[in-house]
């Protein structure tokens, strides 16, 4: 499976579970050469659709269960 494609499931199945969210769409763009990494998953569009004292701390919480569930690819 393509890791973007791989990345969009795990993500939908991480909204669904922690946030009770499910998306149609789940943007991921090639990571821009100031940082580091292969991918971005774009957050912003979920922003609204949690709370906001949980916003600081989301990119973390999901890369995360991103890594420990796609361990195959690391």
């Amino acid at each position: 499976m393509e890791i973007k494609s791989e990345i969009s499931n795990l993500t939908s199945n991480f909204l669904i579970k922690n946030y009770g969210i499910k998306v149609e769409k789940i943007e991921i763009q090639n990571t821009k050469k100031d940082f580091t990494g292969d991918v971005t998953v774009v957050l912003f569009p979920f922003f609204k659709l949690i709370n906001k004292d949980e916003i600081s701390e989301f990119g973390k919480i999901l890369g995360s269960y991103l890594i420990k569930n796609s361990a195959q690819y690391y």
